[in-house]
């Protein structure tokens, strides 16, 4: 029995061995994501079982020289609590997907990606990828979201040069004709191990009609005071004639090794729009059972005036209205492999 295994093993490596010179470099790779939680849409409770942005990728890379590298990417979201909800849309290739060249020059990126926008995010995202991130005010605003990725879209990453490094992206519509609806994201970052400063721009023209654009502007910032992190992001929105402002602060506290505890208060408005105004706090901690495996807990309101209708932006809870305030109490388990 030892010896068929044995032969199995040496006939299953012969191809790769006679071809390593080109071989297959593949990793897969992704994150199960889930969480039990109580909720509250102003009017009425209930319990459920959600899915926290479980994601299942494959990834890989060539070294074409010496200066180059081709590297390509294929994400896709999955629905760990089997409801098939996901935010965004579940199924094959629906979150960052990409062909790219990675040199001296920086990176050149073409396919579906998130924005250069999105990306600037530093120190103010410790839920990031659960119910309870700061996405449900910060990205919001004017009927916009700018917490996306684009789609056919060519970026480019610079080599870093110091501390300092920037993005840009350019994205079309392919499938519009008779105006050209497309969409320009760039940031600007600095990055040190205890410093964090960004700046995101972003500009999408010809939304509905010629000349109907949307933009939108951040400043990010963030500082590590040994095991304190503190976050702050400020931001405008502007489409339609109407101009969102917001903000969001995090604070963050490493206990030890495993533990860690963070809180975040986000906060809108509408200028000239008096019962505009959106408020959430949210506290939470993490507690890692291995390298791969963690368990969180967290607690969010959101505090709405009677002309705002703000909801959590993933997992959304239905029937939130217009002066109504949602919040969620959740214990979660997250693992990466």
């Amino acid at each position: 029995m030892k010896k068929h295994l044995l032969v199995l093993a040496v006939i299953s490596a012969m191809p790769f061995a006679a071809q390593a010179d080109d071989a297959i470099h593949l990793i897969v790779y992704g994150k199960a994501r889930v969480g039990v939680e109580f909720i509250n849409n102003g009017d009425d409770s209930k319990g459920r079982v959600v899915n926290n942005v479980s994601r299942l990728g494959f990834k890989g890379s060539e070294k074409i020289n010496d200066t180059l590298t081709g590297m390509w990417q294929i994400e896709s979201a999955y629905d760990s609590n089997g409801d098939n909800a996901v935010t965004g849309g579940s199924g094959f290739n629906t979150r960052n997907t990409f062909l790219a060249l990675q040199g001296n020059f920086g990176k050149v990126l073409v396919g579906y990606n998130d924005t250069p926008y999105k990306q600037v995010r530093g120190f103010i995202a410790p839920f990031a990828d659960s119910t309870v991130e700061e996405t449900a005010i910060f990205g919001q605003g004017a009927g916009q979201s700018f917490h996306t990725r684009q789609k056919s879209t060519v970026q480019y990453y610079s080599p870093s040069m110091g501390a300092f490094d920037f993005a840009l992206g350019l994205a079309s519509n392919k499938n519009v004709f008779g105006k050209q609806e497309y969409n320009v994201s760039a940031n600007a970052t600095y990055k040190t191990k205890e410093m964090y400063l960004g700046l995101g721009l972003e500009q999408r023209q010809n939304l509905n009609a010629v000349g109907d654009d949307a933009s939108a502007a951040r400043l990010v910032g963030g500082y590590q005071f040994g095991a304190v992190g503190l976050g702050l992001g400020l931001e405008s929105i502007k489409f339609a004639g109407v101009t969102r402002y917001n903000a969001t602060s995090a604070l963050s506290y490493k206990v030890n090794n495993d533990l860690s505890v963070a809180g975040t208060l986000g906060y809108g408005k509408t200028k000239n729009a008096a019962t505009s105004k959106s408020m959430q706090l949210t506290l939470g901690g993490t507690y890692k059972l291995s390298k791969r495996t963690e368990l969180t807990a967290y607690a969010s309101s959101i505090q709405n005036d009677t002309g705002a209708a703000t909801d959590f932006a993933i997992n959304g809870l239905t029937g939130v209205a217009a002066g109504k305030d949602p919040m969620v109490v959740g214990f979660g388990i997250n693992h990466s492999f």
